[in-house]
């Protein structure tokens, strides 16, 4: 960020976790289990201008894994598995959930949740720097998959026969939008001297007196965030025979 004639490198601060668990079991010499957990969070902060109209960068997974592998016979061997993953991604602003910046300033348009606060966004000009969060986002996906697959081996004299299917459920909710928290730009008009509006004389005002003037000369702003749920199924079958 520069101000003037002084210049500072902000921090940019990254957190990461992250956690695996694995396990097995002999339930006994024709039935053995596994089973396995994995956790990883990532959070990212890129400071703005201000030191509070920055963005974060919000990522974490969760997969959970139980699988079976089962002797029937000493000629049939069955293998089933269960799967469970789920990936949570948000870029948001620093102060969301933490200050309506909107409804401080007066902003007449609610916002119903947290994630949706922040700085709006001010374009200036005339040397100044603009400042606020930016105009995209914030969007927040948090997508979920289970599955479930099941495979199943016969040897029948020289036919070594596999058959088995897959399901697998999806779920893709997602919320955010654009211009969420408002974009206001400032020209100088409302600060220009008036007597010589409409004639080859006219000069534009100041913006930065614009701006302290609150008389903005466009804005923008969404009327509403966008929120999305969407599902899907799937399945397969299949049916092998090797000799």
């Amino acid at each position: 960020p520069i101000a003037g004639n002084y210049t500072w490198t902000a921090l940019n601060p990254t957190t990461k976790w992250q956690y695996n668990q694995r396990v097995d079991w002999n339930e006994n010499s024709n039935s053995q289990w596994f089973g396995r957990y994995s956790w990883t969070s990532e959070a990212l902060l890129s400071p703005g201008a201000t030191g509070v109209d920055g963005s974060t960068t919000t990522t974490s997974a969760d997969q959970w894994v139980v699988s079976n592998t089962r002797i029937v016979s000493p000629t049939k061997v069955n293998e089933a598995r269960w799967g469970y993953s789920k990936l949570y991604n948000a870029i948001a602003q620093q102060l969301a959930g933490v200050t309506n910046f909107t409804d401080l300033l007066g902003i007449p348009i609610k916002l119903p949740t947290g994630s949706l606060w922040g700085i709006p966004q001010i374009n200036l000009g005339n040397g100044l720097s603009g400042f606020g969060n930016s105009t995209n986002g914030p969007y927040v996906f948090n997508n979920k998959y289970h599955q479930f697959v099941d495979n199943f081996t016969w040897t029948m004299g020289k036919h070594a026969i596999r058959f088995g299917g897959e399901y697998r459920h999806n779920e893709f909710p997602s919320f955010g939008n654009e211009y969420t928290r408002g974009s206001f730009t400032y020209n100088g008009n409302y600060t220009a001297d008036p007597t010589a509006i409409g004639t080859n004389k006219a000069s534009p005002g100041y913006i930065g007196a614009d701006f302290l003037l609150g008389t903005f000369n466009q804005a923008s702003m969404a009327v509403s965030a966008a929120n999305t749920d969407y599902t899907s199924n799937e399945w397969a079958l299949y049916i092998d025979d090797t000799w």
